[in-house]
């Protein structure tokens, strides 16, 4: 997809090169640090030295990779290609997890919450995760029994499920290249890993979660190639509002999803009609309103079981997922060992790279959608409560990784010099894949107009009819109108016209 260049994704961009630029010199240093380098100078080269190695491989890459490379693959040789190293890159990632399993225990506190005893009940939490976990977990248990390794299993499946969607939803909005950056991230960074291998909540709401940004994926996959027109269009986006309200009682990080909707405002579409903006405001107003009528739905039906007003409910939700203040040490915690610290260094490179591709389109871009996005999910990590119970820093490396992604397409993508025709082709099997023949039958497909050079026609060579000359009747005889009578007396007898 791509969105609009308005003077809001310019004022985007220049934010998120700021903050681009300031994160990727201070993890930079950091990282240095970790990898024993001490010297300042030294670190403060590094430092330059990750910028000008972002820039020069954005002049390389475009120029090299993207201008000067004619050849381009096939799309049925990328699919092809692509899906393999999908199913690879799972396969491996399960591998390594079966590989990793733990032998003995861990931490055993939420295992002990949900174990199927007698007169064992699930305790009441006021963070939402947490309680549907442990509540999960108990289902588990009391059809497998209290065995610690299923549990363990059920973070694995819930991963690699919540993996797929990710990259189901990353590829319908950022292209293949991010999609399968954020799948290698999560199937191969050890602290993911870590992650599945161990008691929490984190990879429940990471599976709800990913079925929100589906949900939202599509609906901007639905407003770029079909006019929003009818009533059930816009009901089916209240829809989605009603279930990012639910995931976000469980855990208020999902408002960012909000963030990521919004870019629904400026997206380039494929079809348009006059007064359509009007259509995606409203379809947008029609997901904002089925997000605050299921959060206030929920606080209603939670105060009617708990004996408690709207107020208070709602209250206590606040206090619980509000941040209590803004930690940058927080953003930089993952720069722990060696191969994080690699990572962040590479990482920050890319991170250079994408704040450049901004200006590989005129009026086209592909970052904004994720700026705002990524700004949610900072606000999103910073410390409050319910942050004891769930480490949300694992939801900002997949944003990283979704920054890494939109670089190396940066550098990679070839779209750009490929004909319209191919373009067109695209556009018409997304639209199949929609299943709207209706609306494709009612309006015409919007391309943009080639010049084509005036078309010669040689001379008829056949003999032409003679051009009609338009002639005015007339009479040699004037006869007066005394004389002009046609009724003839005939004898009685006469009965020649019989």
């Amino acid at each position: 997809m791509t969105w609009k260049k308005t003077w809001f994704s310019y004022m985007l961009w220049a934010c998120y090169t700021f903050c681009v630029y300031i994160f990727s010199a201070v993890a930079t240093f950091l990282a240095t640090q970790q990898l024993g380098i001490t010297n300042k100078n030294t670190r403060f080269g590094i430092v330059c030295m990750v910028f000008v190695a972002g820039i020069a491989s954005f002049v390389v890459g475009r120029f090299f990779v993207a201008k000067k490379t004619k050849k381009i693959i096939s799309e049925s040789v990328w699919l092809t290609t692509e899906s393999f190293l999908a199913i690879t890159m799972l396969a491996v990632g399960i591998l390594i997890r079966m590989a990793s399993m733990p032998a003995i225990m861990g931490d055993v506190s939420y295992f002990e919450l949900a174990k199927v005893e007698q007169g064992n009940q699930i305790q009441a939490f006021g963070h939402g995760a947490v309680y549907f976990y442990l509540n999960a977990l108990h289902v588990l248990f009391s059809f497998v029994g209290n065995k610690w390794i299923a549990g363990i299993v059920f973070q694995v499946v819930l991963q690699v499920i919540a993996a797929m969607l990710l990259y189901l939803s990353v590829r319908k909005i950022a292209g293949a290249l991010p999609a399968l950056t954020v799948l290698a991230g999560i199937m191969f960074l050890p602290t993911s890993i870590a992650t599945s291998l161990s008691y929490s909540p984190n990879m429940l709401y990471l599976c709800m979660y990913a079925i929100g940004m589906w949900f939202v994926a599509k609906y901007l996959q639905r407003v770029r190639y079909v006019n929003i027109e009818k009533w059930y269009q816009q009901l089916g986006m209240c829809f989605v509002g009603v279930y990012i309200g639910f995931v976000s009682y469980i855990d208020a990080f999902a408002i960012s999803l909000l963030g990521l909707a919004l870019s629904v405002l400026w997206i380039k579409r494929i079809r348009y009609k006059k007064g359509l903006i009007y259509n995606i405001i409203l379809s947008y107003v029609s997901l904002l309103i089925g997000f605050f009528t299921s959060l206030l739905g929920i606080f209603k039906v939670d105060a009617y079981f708990s004996n408690l007003q709207v107020v208070q409910i709602a209250n206590t939700w606040g206090a619980l997922y509000v941040p209590t203040g803004f930690s940058w040490e927080l953003l930089f915690k993952g720069i722990e060992g060696n191969t994080n610290a690699i990572l962040f260094l590479v990482c920050s490179v890319f991170l250079v790279i994408s704040t450049l591709g901004y200006f590989v389109r005129r009026k086209e871009e592909k970052i904004s959608p994720w700026i705002m996005y990524g700004a949610l999910v900072l606000c999103g990590v910073q410390p409050c409560l319910a942050g004891t119970n769930m480490d949300r820093y694992y939801f900002f490396e997949i944003l990283l990784f979704i920054y890494t992604g939109l670089a190396l397409r940066v550098l990679l993508e070839k779209e750009v010099y490929v004909k319209k025709q191919l373009v067109k082709k695209e556009v018409l099997k997304e639209e199949e894949s929609l299943k709207e023949e209706e609306s494709l039958k009612e309006e015409p497909l919007v391309q943009d107009k080639e010049e084509q050079p005036a078309i010669k026609y040689i001379d008829n060579p056949l003999p032409l009819p003679k051009k009609h000359v338009k002639k005015t009747m007339g009479y040699k005889v004037n006869v007066e109108v005394n004389s002009m009578h046609y009724d003839v007396k005939t004898k009685e007898n006469d009965d020649f016209d019989i």
